[in-house]
């Protein structure tokens, strides 16, 4: 009786065991409404308030001369004596170099002579023309001979003037091209001198910036051999076509050299203001998550975060403004945000 029993026994704990078991997967699922209920992650936020932003076009350039230029002889002779050597400093007018001028010098004397000689006598002629003693035709004659001997003496004063170069332009001797004792002709190289008390930047601007710089724009710079020193200067030229091989458009800008330190072809880091704003919403680059869907920040509400889709403005370094999906007064998660989703549950750390 007893054997006959137990098959009827173990099927009744079997369904016993298979009922609890069911209970237990029913409470596993439906203990929950979001699937991370006992979930909870630590995190820390930052409270966003009105902020000022900026950001900036950078772009690389090199220094060039404000005016680099080749000076040469107007007269012919030989080469007496250079007054200022290469590397020297000179004025703008100061004396460089002198051709000899002995003959020269002399026709010019002779020449002055004639005219103030020519001078004095047509003055005494005139008197007379007033006093009707000479006729017109007299006096017309000695105020030709006055006018030609004053254009031969002023021809000869310019060509001794023109013995002795001098430089156009404060700058630098940077060459000289001939040395004493050599002839040189008119139009003959002597020296070249650069100004450098003021120096163009000359760079290129990506094509993407162009609509935010102008005419005037103020440009901040610094050099890689004075990396603590901040130059600031104007756009002064913006070029009218870009630059098809790098896709840029050519820019200049003027900058103050007092101390003369920046010399041609260094190389320049350049900063244009872009955008510049008050009371906007910033916020850090790395609070935000990048999907193929889009941008999104998480704010906490609560203990709970929430997903917000948002829109940048612009962005410079670290810092990025935002247009559309943060206000005033959200709580950003900045910290442990990566792997949230919306809806979880969390606790707020200092």
């Amino acid at each position: 009786m007893k054997l006959k029993q137990m098959p009827i026994i173990l099927s009744l704990l079997l369904l016993a065991g298979f009922q609890l078991n069911c209970r237990e997967e029913g409470a596993g699922t439906n203990g929950g409404t979001d699937g991370f209920s006992n979930k909870v992650t630590d995190v820390k936020v930052m409270t966003i308030k009105p902020r000022s932003f900026t950001d900036f076009i950078e772009v690389t350039g090199t220094v060039k001369a404000d005016i680099a230029t080749t000076v040469s002889a107007e007269e012919s002779g030989v080469i007496k004596t250079f007054y200022k050597d290469k590397g020297d400093w000179v004025k703008a007018g100061e004396l460089v170099l002198e051709l000899k001028s002995e003959v020269l010098q002399a026709s010019f004397e002779e020449a002055r002579a004639v005219y103030l000689l020519s001078k004095a006598t047509f003055e005494r002629q005139a008197n007379l023309y007033k006093d009707r003693v000479i006729s017109e035709q007299k006096y017309l004659e000695y105020k030709y001979q006055l006018d030609r001997d004053r254009a031969r003496y002023e021809n000869l004063k310019a060509r001794l003037e023109k013995t002795r170069v001098r430089s156009p332009v404060s700058g630098i001797i940077v060459n000289r091209l001939t040395e004493v004792g050599e002839f040189v002709m008119p139009s003959t190289p002597l020296f070249e001198v650069v100004k450098v008390d003021t120096v163009k930047i000359a760079a290129g601007v990506p094509e993407r910036f162009i609509p935010y710089v102008h005419y005037g724009t103020e440009a901040h710079m610094t050099f890689d051999v004075f990396p603590d020193e901040i130059y600031t200067g104007k756009i002064t030229y913006i070029g009218p076509r870009i630059d098809r091989q790098s896709r840029t458009f050519p820019i200049e800008i003027d900058l103050v050299n007092p101390k003369m330190k920046l010399k041609p072809e260094m190389f320049a880091h350049i900063k244009i203001r872009k955008t510049s704003l008050d009371s906007v919403v910033v916020i850090p680059r790395d609070a935000i998550i990048e999907t193929e869907a889009g941008k999104h920040v998480f704010i906490a509400k609560g203990n709970v975060a929430v997903k917000r889709e948002v829109t940048i403005g612009g962005d410079y370094k670290n810092q990025v403004w935002i247009t559309n999906g943060l206000k005033f007064g959200d709580q950003l998660i900045v910290v442990g945000h990566r792997d949230l989703v919306d809806g979880e549950r969390i606790a707020i750390h200092d």
